[in-house]
């Protein structure tokens, strides 16, 4: 995702939406916002880890140990997390990372969640079924990816937005002087002979 937390209210709608994360991964999507466009100075200054701290306190977020990492999680969200280490499945945490995590494969997803191997392919392949996922491969893997179907729908739209950019018209006169010279009209590519 792009969205990055200028705020404390920011941070914590950040980790509603997303799920667990990390604290490297909380200070990644961490922009403070300064007043009036001013350079931050030390006192002003509120870096992720002091959110998080401040979250943690209000106890709007906790730590939750997966697997070998420490993440924090949305405490309305805990229910979720608990029945994950309980039964090694959870649709809810799986559909919230697929959501945000763009095209990942299936090895991926099992280096971040200790799911059980059988249920996350059978839930993978009744997500696609029910085009909830798109299956491929995106980027430079040599494996299948999953990625949410809207998020493949957003970056297949950015895409394009970006590639049509790439092709702009050019000015009439430059137009012209090309058709002239296409068709051997200009003086310079005029044709000899019959």
């Amino acid at each position: 995702t792009d969205f990055r937390a200028r705020t404390l209210e920011e941070l914590a709608l950040l980790l509603r939406e997303m799920g667990d994360l990390s604290s490297a991964e909380i200070s990644a999507r961490c922009e403070p916002d300064y007043p009036d466009g001013l350079a931050p100075t030390l006192a002003s200054i509120q870096t992720a880890a002091s959110w998080v701290a401040e979250l943690a306190a209000q106890q709007r977020i906790v730590a939750i140990q997966i697997g070998s990492e420490l993440r924090w999680v949305s405490v309305e969200l805990q229910p979720d997390y608990a029945a994950l280490v309980a039964t090694k499945t959870s649709p809810n945490i799986l559909r919230r990372y697929l959501r945000h995590a763009g095209p990942v494969t299936r090895a991926a997803i099992l280096v971040r969640y200790p799911l059980e191997p059988l249920w996350l392919d059978e839930t993978l392949r009744h997500m696609l079924d029910t085009h909830e996922l798109v299956q491929g491969q995106f980027t430079a893997h040599a494996q299948d990816e999953y990625c949410d179907a809207h998020l493949f729908e957003q970056m297949h739209r950015r895409t394009l937005t970006l590639l049509r950019k790439e092709i702009q018209p050019v000015s009439r006169v430059a137009y012209t002087d090309f058709l002239c010279r296409w068709q051997h009209v200009h003086p310079a590519t005029r044709l000899q002979g019959d």
